[in-house]
């Protein structure tokens, strides 16, 4: 099972230990969440289905999300 855990730039630096036991307490139960910050996340469509690029590549979509952010268009 994955995840991804959405935060912004700064909320990121104010929360490094939340995050870090977020991240540390599925790892203990078998699922990988990985920190994804907003700005570098690049939501299209594309050939008629959602795409999601972070940092230049394209991502598998997860089985769930953990949004941090006040981000209306994210949510």
């Amino acid at each position: 099972m994955t995840g991804w855990l959405i935060y912004d730039k700064e909320g990121a630096k104010r929360n490094t230990w939340f995050i870090n036991e977020v991240i540390n307490y599925a790892k203990k139960r078998g699922a990988v969440i990985k920190l994804m910050i907003v700005q570098k996340l690049v939501l299209s469509v594309s050939d008629g289905g959602f795409c999601t690029i972070y940092e230049n590549q394209k991502q598998e979509k997860p089985d769930f999300v953990l949004n941090r952010t006040i981000f209306p268009f994210l949510s």
